[in-house]
């Protein structure tokens, strides 16, 4: 039987052992228990297989429930740590991620292990049954798309299965395309999130934990299986208090707290939707030490969407590339958790400009605001107007809407700038300073700008797209600085190229450097690509001499590559000719080296070019490109 089966290609173990090894294997290794739990008979004696059975159930679980179950909390733990938690993540793993098919198993085993331990309503066992369905028909649909046993639902597999499981139409254009793959994601996430919480509930309710804290409100008490509320229909006014306790002790929150919260969310949603208080316990919960799990439960148990509706809008949205790890819902949850780190001084960098907001309560609303407007194609103007409608139902002042509103509009001045202008140009930096009118917004914008970035995904988070926000924030932020200005204005062209001749005793190539140069570099850098350029000048007339017909120094060049404004960049400078073709050369090398060049095409004849390059094409900052001589 099993030859057959390998030559398919089917990974098929095997194993021949007695009944009573079978009970002494299990009672030692979970795995083989969990198997033998999922055993069906195929074919033979069904005698042999009940005692198998029977024997495994009662030399395994019986009195043992409280271990297995611990050992499968474990095991959940290192799942996480090696596939994340794929509920919220772009590209989920069905099968090992946190939500996917083995949180489902889990349920399962606790369920044979203790019938009697489940935490569950019929109706909620139903649900879990069709999102365990729909986590394999998409399984499946992977499987035939990838043409082999594939579980991770990657970036670019991610259409075909659309559109193998009916999403998609295969006459869809891209647009439409791309909008169907993100309803088809937004499902998988809400199924594999339930599925998550689900599996959480079952193994709190069976391992039995031990848990204490102090100073809880009188409406919420400690179990076994978490935090639950005192009373069973408990004031809408508390029902934030168990989320905050939460975060503050670290406790997770029980199913019956949770089945307790849907419940009075039904009956008092309308006075939830206009609760200031509820909204300002939400800030609060983002400055605790475990502000992340309460949050994601706060999330999923519908009351945070209750609250905001328009967070609920976009909860599950996924955006269809491969910048962002997170949908909407969790990624705006992760940003608010950074600014609450921030705040609370948790961590370094932007702590310390934290620590001196004079309403650091506007920036977290801000980082809560900033992306609910996703759905519509200009998310910076609809997330300022859901700001406006949301802040004045909650009865927020109108400075403090504004300042909210200007950032959630402008949270991506900073990096969009940083990415396409040079800081050290004319009038880049004073124009972002006049955009913010205040320092206060401008040193807010840094860091709502920082914690979205890391928020985002690594392709966002290297040091080189950290180093360019870092130095237009700070170029913008001298604006404000009196002291500053006047350095900058006293900048004399005529007296820069005097230095750099004095440095290279040379007036003639000093002179051949343009005004532009002279207004953006500084003198030392200047000096040093006129080096270069005097070394290209020899080696291009000894090529000239080489080669005569007008064809020497085609190609020549120098290189010089040095340290970059950041740990893991490096810059490279490039003096040549300039020539038709030369800047295209550079990027087939880049394709050919794995290096990303940035540059700005430049005028032509003889210059310096500069490169700024990173060895991950993830981390390539802006353009950086100037004609420093002419000849």
């Amino acid at each position: 039987m099993l030859h057959p089966l390998w030559d398919l290609g089917l990974k098929v173990g095997h194993g021949v052992r007695t009944v009573r090894d079978c009970a002494s294997l299990s009672s030692e290794d979970h795995q083989v228990l969990t198997s033998l739990m999922d055993a069906r008979l195929l074919y033979g004696d069904h005698r042999v297989f009940t005692a198998m059975k029977t024997a495994v159930t009662k030399k395994a679980l019986n009195g043992r429930l409280t271990g297995f179950a611990r050992a499968l909390a474990a095991e959940v733990r290192g799942r996480e740590e090696t596939h994340g938690d794929s509920g919220s993540l772009l590209e989920p793993n069905l099968k090992n991620g946190v939500g996917g098919l083995r949180d489902v198993h889990t349920v399962h085993w606790l369920r044979q292990a203790g019938p009697d331990s489940c935490p569950f309503l019929p109706e909620e066992l139903a649900e879990l049954r069709q999102h365990e369905t729909f986590l394999m028909r998409v399984r499946t649909a992977l499987h035939y798309v990838a043409g082999r046993k594939q579980d991770t639902l990657h970036f670019d597999l991610q259409r075909a299965t659309a559109t193998a499981l009916g999403y998609v139409a295969q006459e869809d254009k891209a647009d439409k395309a791309g909008r169907a793959v993100e309803f088809f994601l937004t499902r998988l996430h809400r199924a594999m999130g339930r599925i998550a919480a689900m599996r959480e509930a079952a193994v709190l309710h069976a391992a039995k934990g031990r848990f204490s804290a102090r100073n809880l409100p009188e409406s919420i008490t400690v179990s076994p299986e978490g935090l639950r509320f005192v009373k069973p229909a408990p004031n809408p006014g508390v029902l934030m208090d168990i989320f905050l306790s939460s975060a503050q002790s670290g406790i997770p929150i029980s199913w019956a707290a949770r089945r307790t919260i849907a419940a009075a969310i039904n009956r008092h949603s309308d006075s939830l939707h206009y609760s200031r208080n509820a909204l300002e316990a939400m800030i609060h919960l983002f400055l605790q030490t475990n502000a992340r799990p309460a949050a994601v439960t706060l999330s999923r148990t519908g009351l945070l969407g209750t609250i905001l509706p328009e967070f609920e809008t976009v909860r599950h949205l996924v955006q269809f590339d491969d910048v962002h790890i997170h949908p909407v819902g969790r990624h705006t949850l992760e940003t608010c958790a950074i600014i609450g780190d921030m705040l609370a001084g948790r961590r370094g960098g932007g702590g310390a400009l934290a620590e001196h907001l004079p309403s650091p309560e506007r920036l977290m609303l801000a980082a809560l605001f900033h992306d609910l407007g996703k759905e519509e194609p200009n998310h910076e103007l609809a997330g300022e107007r859901i700001a406006r409608e949301a802040m004045a139902r909650f009865g927020f002042d109108q400075p403090c809407i504004d300042d909210v509103a200007f950032m959630v509009r402008n949270h991506l001045l900073l990096p969009a700038t940083a990415a396409r202008r040079d800081p050290d140009e004319p009038g880049v930096a004073q124009s972002i300073a006049e955009t913010c009118v205040t320092p206060e917004r401008l040193d807010m914008l840094q860091l709502l700008a920082e914690a979205d970035a890391e928020a985002t995904g690594p392709r966002l988070m290297g040091g080189w797209n950290r180093s360019l926000r870092l130095r237009l924030y700070r170029a913008a932020r001298s604006c404000f600085d009196k002291t500053d200005a006047p350095e900058k204005q006293e900048r004399d062209p005529t007296e820069l190229r005097r230095a750099v001749a004095d440095m290279l005793d040379d007036p003639d190539t000093a002179a051949r450097i343009p005004s532009r140069a002279l207004r953006s570099v500084s003198a030392e850098v200047l000096a040093g690509h006129a080096k270069l350029v005097r070394e290209l000048d020899a080696k291009v007339e000894a090529d000239r001499i080489r080669k005569p017909g007008g064809k020497g120094g085609l190609g020549v060049n120098v290189i010089d590559c040095s340290p970059g404004p950041a740990p893991d960049v490096r810059t490279l400078t490039v003096a040549a000719h300039d020539s038709p073709g030369c800047s295209p050369r550079w990027r087939d090398a880049s394709a050919c080296t794995g290096w990303k060049f940035s540059r700005r095409m430049c005028s032509h004849g003889r210059a310096t070019r500069r490169w700024t390059c990173s060895p991950s094409p993830a981390r390539a900052g802006a353009n950086r490109t100037r004609t420093l001589f002419h000849g």
